[in-house]
């Protein structure tokens, strides 16, 4: 509980250390009450903080242990945020899964229903489908509540889509509804966030004066985050200010900035759309070298591990799964890299960072 508090507001540090030793006592063979929600809010944490594999990893295993113990009250939860690194990564399919196992849940039992919009609004965010980002969003708008950002963290990709779609005066609406949610104690990602989107209007309104005040104070507000998807979204929407502000230098070295980050998450559809806007700048893009291995999330994680030299009976442990079922996982890896060494495996992947 005390790891949940300090995720949300902003102590990622003391997060991930009260989180952790939940998942080590997991891994020790302690019963816990709850281990699907220390895992979630664990790969919360480490969505937050760039550690993409490690969250999509921890979120599997919630969503595992969820349906091995049978808790279908918690399919709502552990779905929702399973679907995140897969919808941000263009995993279309993975991450569709888990937003309908998230809606069908929250129907089901009546709870979950925010998280289950936000997961569909992430995949409808990263796929480009704005008005599909508003249906998803209209569920957790019906409940009436004033959840606190950082907690529920729908009102930003509801802004996000108005603004894409230029509905100025509900957008306005929105950020306004947002801005009051934030607490009085102040919580800097979520006024980073709001500022970024409120700069995004401006622009959108044609007040660019007042677009680059936004953006500073955003920027203000990002020193000492370190929230690397956020702060790469903030560096695009930024690089696209600069480039109708006409100081197209600039916004060429936002842009590529972004770009760069977005592509060391592996958030595709988000590189994408920096490309987009690089072409608008008139700029040389750079293709990026991608390994095309077609790894399973499973062998993924199995790989990475391996590759910092745990032994399989540790990778094992570590994903709660058999001896057997590693070295099943493994002989897949080297096959599809084209391997034959653990070795081997180490460099392939660090060459691929």
């Amino acid at each position: 509980m005390r790891g949940m508090c300090r995720l949300f507001t902003d102590d990622m540090t003391g997060a991930m250390a009260d989180l952790s030793v939940g998942v080590a006592r997991l891994r020790a063979g302690v019963s816990l009450r709850d281990p699907g929600h220390c895992l979630v809010y664990l790969s919360d944490a480490e969505y937050r903080l760039g550690a993409w594999d490690d969250a999509l990893m921890h979120s599997a295993l919630a969503v595992s242990l969820a349906h091995d113990a049978d808790r279908t009250w918690d399919f709502a939860l552990v779905h929702g945020f399973a679907a995140r690194v897969p919808a941000a990564r263009g995993d279309w399919q993975l991450a569709g899964a888990h937003v309908e196992a998230s809606r069908a849940a929250g129907r089901a039992f009546g709870i979950g229903t925010t998280t289950a919009a936000m997961a569909g609004a992430v995949l409808a965010l990263a796929r480009g489908d704005l008005e599909g980002v508003l249906s998803a969003t209209a569920p957790a708008r019906a409940l009436g509540g004033a959840e606190v950002p950082s907690v529920a963290d729908w009102r930003p990709l509801e802004a996000e889509a108005l603004i894409g779609l230029g509905r100025v005066d509900d957008a306005g609406a929105a950020l306004a509804e947002l801005d009051a949610a934030i607490p009085a104690f102040g919580l800097p990602s979520a006024s980073m966030t709001a500022a970024r989107l409120h700069g995004n209007l401006a622009v959108l309104r044609g007040d660019l004066a007042g677009a680059e005040e936004s953006f500073a104070a955003a920027w203000q507000l990002a020193r000492g985050l370190s929230l690397p998807f956020q702060l790469a979204l903030l560096e695009r929407d930024d690089g696209r200010r600069l480039r109708r502000a006409g100081d197209r230098q600039s916004a060429v070295g936002r842009l590529r900035q972004a770009r760069d980050h977005l592509a060391a998450l592996g958030a595709q559809p988000h590189v994408a759309a920096c490309e987009r806007e690089l072409a608008q700048c008139g700029a040389e893009i750079r293709p990026e070298r991608r390994p095309a291995w077609n790894l399973t999330a499973s062998e993924l994680a199995v790989a990475r591990l391996v590759s910092t030299g745990r032994s399989n009976r540790e990778v094992a442990g570590e994903l709660y799964v058999s001896v057997k079922a590693v070295e099943f996982h493994l002989g897949h890896v080297f096959d599809k890299i084209g391997i034959r060494s653990r070795k081997d495996l180490a460099a392939r992947l660090a060459a691929a960072r």
